[in-house]
């Protein structure tokens, strides 16, 4: 049953090309991670400290893994067709 449903989800994905253009939902997501590396820096800047720089260095590689598997995802599923975006 899980096989049938991955083949399902996998026949409606489409790989992205060269030709494929950045979409507003892809735009807005890199402003959130944008945004989040801002306030972390801004945090590290009011409380300058051995703690506060392992605890900002943790969060940023956090938010870089996210990112970059955004990244990845966004360069193999198109997300403005098939079941990646929502109506």
């Amino acid at each position: 049953m899980l096989r049938a449903l991955l083949t399902s989800v996998q026949s409606h994905l489409h790989p992205t090309d060269d030709t494929h253009r950045v979409t507003s939902l892809e735009l807005l997501f890199e402003l959130v991670f944008v945004y989040a590396i801002t306030n972390v820096t801004a945090l590290m800047e009011h409380h300058v400290g051995g703690r506060t720089t392992l605890e900002a260095v943790i969060v940023l590689a956090v938010i870089w893994f996210g990112w970059c598997s955004y990244t990845w995802l966004g360069n193999q599923a198109k997300a403005d067709e098939g079941l990646v975006r929502w109506p």
